[in-house]
């Protein structure tokens, strides 16, 4: 091989990658979308479903939801699970059926007398993972058990 066809392999190596290089940066440019301007952002997040506060709306919020969690514990007595007792026993089967929440479940034994506070129910179950898991079936309950025994020896784990 020569200078001369060395020089136009050379050339010809460097026009080649000069096309491909203006042929990528050139069309890099055109795909690149411009940013959306505050309003076309707004739009496209309420079109998706999203919810856009202001920080001072945001802050309210976090602030009543402080609230409320401080009020919540302040209407908790020490003992949530206490033994009832009484004389009179009250006995009811509780059917379980697939799809059942806690709070149908706690509303039934609160109409059947078997507890006494059903958001009290809940709260204990909620606290103690028993929400996490329900089991399908019937369950005979007394007005005597307290909530650990409602919850965890009959495995009603909602």
């Amino acid at each position: 091989m020569n200078k001369s066809s060395l020089r136009a392999f050379a050339f010809g190596v460097f026009f080649s990658v000069s096309l491909i290089g203006s042929y990528y940066s050139y069309s890099e440019k055109k795909q690149t979308a411009a940013k959306p301007t505050t309003n076309e952002a707004e739009n496209l997040l309420k079109e998706k479903g999203y919810t856009i506060l202001t920080e001072t709306e945001y802050e309210q919020l976090q602030t009543q939801i402080k609230q409320a969690k401080e009020s919540n514990e302040k209407d908790k007595q020490p003992n949530k699970s206490p033994v009832k007792k009484t004389s009179d026993s009250v006995s009811y089967d509780l059917y379980i059926v697939k799809g059942m929440t806690i709070t149908q479940i706690a509303e039934q034994l609160a109409n059947k007398k078997i507890i006494d506070n059903e958001k009290d129910f809940e709260h204990y179950l909620i606290k103690n993972n028993y929400h996490t898991k329900v089991q399908i079936g019937t369950f005979t309950l007394t007005n005597n058990m307290n909530y650990k025994k409602i919850a965890s020896h009959y495995k009603i784990s909602i």
